[in-house]
């Protein structure tokens, strides 16, 4: 079991597994969301994950029509996507976990839209756009 929140601590949540397929996210959109290089992300099945506390202050951005982002109305905390063509998990934003013991990234996307200034972990896996397997692992 791991737990996380946001920054301010208003929206707690618990996971009951390891998130997998953990990876850094180079593109200009994850740029933006995370306001950083990268946005560091795990997946996690929704029925392993919960909310403990916070459900009142937790509001979302739908940034298309597939995908929603939530995140804290108080400190502005990025948590989670939810993909509407993946039933079975949910994206954890793995900087809001309390350890990140046990976690390993396995790999980089987007590479070819990272930021000019940041240098590639060059023992990863890379991938210029979405990895061609991605969409097989979206619904197991």
């Amino acid at each position: 079991m791991k737990t996380g929140s946001c920054l301010c601590g208003s929206i707690r949540y618990e996971i009951e597994s390891e998130p997998t397929d953990c990876n850094y996210c180079c593109c200009s959109i994850c740029r933006r969301l995370t306001g950083s290089a990268m946005g560091v992300y795990g997946m996690v099945r929704k029925s392993e994950f919960s909310w403990l506390s916070g459900e009142e202050v937790l509001n979302s951005y739908h940034q298309n029509t597939n995908l929603e982002r939530f995140f804290c109305s108080n400190c502005g905390s990025f948590l989670l996507s939810v993909h509407a063509l993946d039933s079975v998990n949910c994206y954890l934003s793995l900087g809001s976990l309390d350890s990140h013991e046990g976690i390993e990234i396995s790999y980089q996307q987007f590479t070819d839209s990272k930021a000019p200034w940041l240098e590639l972990d060059g023992s990863l896996e890379s991938h210029r756009e979405w990895p061609s397997w991605i969409h097989e692992r979206i619904s197991k």
